[in-house]
């Protein structure tokens, strides 16, 4: 009876809320002071399950829309706890960053994807380095949001960073220089209306993949879709690169 009756002065104080009867809400207040009283390696342990129920608790993907409202269901219940223990390296917490903020882009939230992509790209930077290949597909992630926002000089400045830093660290014929960093170039260079440009490099990356990954693969049937597609818009006649 004492566990029941402290929960009833800690909520009769607003300390905990208690929407149901198996599920009790601690007040940030009362998870602060907890937090501040943990050893590093307990702290350490706490926050890998906190990474590992919310990568755990976010579909891989959304292209349903009952999934989609999954998605949606559990982004704030994800987004927050991974951004605060982003410090801790894991590959969990790299493949959460990398999952949620491109949810929030195709799901027509610009500005919450921007406000997650450059903080996880700032803790990716810290924790894995500048040329990491997930901290890289944070900068392309981060540059598509860009393009969607019509931030294009930003767009392009991160996108051509993050390019040149995959030809560097993985050469110019790996998959990811090929598919990531030259696709999301292309298609930022044909959001300034360099249109010769863009179409320029998705002909480089449908060459490259037809030579690396075979004609019928996936990532050169892609490449040849955004070509094709680029080269039949009406609205691309510009001829300036």
């Amino acid at each position: 009876m004492t566990f029941y009756q402290d929960l009833e002065l800690l909520q009769q104080f607003s300390l905990i809320g208690r929407p149901r009867k198996q599920i009790i809400v601690v007040h940030r207040l009362i998870q602060a002071v907890l937090k501040d009283q943990l050893a590093e390696a307990e702290l350490n342990a706490y926050s890998n399950e906190v990474v590992t129920l919310s990568d755990e608790a976010l579909p891989k993907n959304w292209d349903t829309q009952q999934l989609r409202e999954l998605c949606r269901r559990f982004q704030n219940q994800v987004v927050e706890p991974v951004c605060q223990v982003g410090e801790l390296q894991s590959p969990r917490t790299d493949k959460s960053f990398l999952r949620v903020g491109p949810f929030l882009l195709g799901d027509g939230k610009l500005t919450d994807a921007e406000l997650l992509q450059r903080r996880s790209r700032h803790i990716l930077v810290r924790a894995l380095g500048e040329e990491h290949p997930d901290t890289l597909t944070s900068m392309d992630n981060l540059a598509l949001t860009y393009l969607g926002q019509g931030k294009l000089h930003e767009a392009a400045e991160l996108g051509k960073k993050a390019w040149e830093a995959r030809k560097r660290t993985l050469g110019e014929e790996h998959p990811d220089t090929l598919t990531s960093s030259m696709s999301n170039l292309a298609k930022i260079y044909e959001g300034l209306g360099h249109s010769t440009a863009a179409a320029l490099l998705l002909q480089q990356s449908v060459d490259a993949s037809q030579k690396i990954l075979r004609e019928d693969h996936l990532l050169t049937s892609l490449a040849k879709h955004w070509l094709n597609v680029m080269q039949n818009d009406p609205a691309n006649t510009e001829d300036a690169a």
